[in-house]
Order: C-alpha cells, then structure tokens, then sequence
C-alpha cells in the first residue's frame, strides 16, 4: 500500500525498496534492507570502518585550504589583513611583530594553488593510510577487498 512520506517512521523509512514513484514511496517490508544480503563479515566490515577515498579526500582537504587562503588573499588585497592579525594577536597576549605586505596578484595565486596542492597530498596520503589501518582484532573483522 503506497504511503506518503511524511507518515513514515525513521523505522520504515530504512526499510524503503522501491524509491519515489509519482509522489508517493512504497513502503516493502518484505525486501531486506541491502546490508543484509551481505555476507555477515563483509556487513561488519562496512559497518565497522568506511573506506575513504583518496582522491575525494585530497580533493576536500585542497578546496579547503586552498579557499581559506583564497580569503586570505581577498583580506591582503582589501586591506584587512594587518587590522585581523593585530586583533588575533592581541587576544592571545602576543605583541603583533608582523607586518602585512602590500597585494600581489602573483603571489596570491602561488599561495592558493601551493596550499590547494599540499591539501590534495596531504588527503591523499590521509586516506591511504587509513585505508591500510587493520580492522579490530576483537570484533573478528576482514575485508580482503580494502585498496
């Protein structure tokens, strides 16, 4: 019997097989969720420690660090850089002893795609270490297919 989604429970809601059909979700309680077609190990496996994709992660990792200096760069050239640092300074007891230079076009470029790179190894080399980390012992976990 079609359900709208707004009467299902969390319960139910895990429990969909069929997806959206004209609006309304058919709730099937009779197909198992997929995790549980797996094989148990492989199930616990999923479960216990996802894998992380390297390049997602590098990818994160260097969107991130290279946008935080991107708005770095947006401060040095607006002006706002030396007034911030003198602030961060201050609240953390140190006496500012740095000096803003002036904008460079050049430069702020070279910082970006510098520490959009240094983030992209860095998620990389994340990710494929903690791909390689061995599952817990305890729980008697193996997953053969891990790259």
């Amino acid at each position: 019997m079609p359900v709208h989604p707004r009467d299902l429970s969390i319960h139910d809601a895990t429990r969909l097989a069929d997806g959206w059909t004209h609006g309304m979700v058919q709730v099937m309680s009779t197909i198992p969720h997929p995790s549980e077609s797996m094989p148990v190990a492989r199930r616990q496996a999923t479960l216990a420690a996802p894998i992380v994709h390297p390049v997602r992660a590098g990818l994160a990792l260097g969107i991130v660090l290279g946008g935080s200096h991107l708005l770095w760069s947006f401060l040095v050239a607006v002006g706002w850089a030396q007034p911030l640092m003198d602030f961060l300074f201050r609240v953390n007891f140190v006496e500012p002893s740095c000096t803003v230079t002036a904008f460079a076009a050049g430069t702020a470029v070279m910082l970006v795609l510098v520490t959009a790179g240094m983030g992209f190894v860095t998620g990389w080399a994340v990710a494929r270490v903690w791909n390689r980390l061995p599952q817990p012992a305890s729980r008697g976990l193996s997953s053969p297919d891990r790259p």
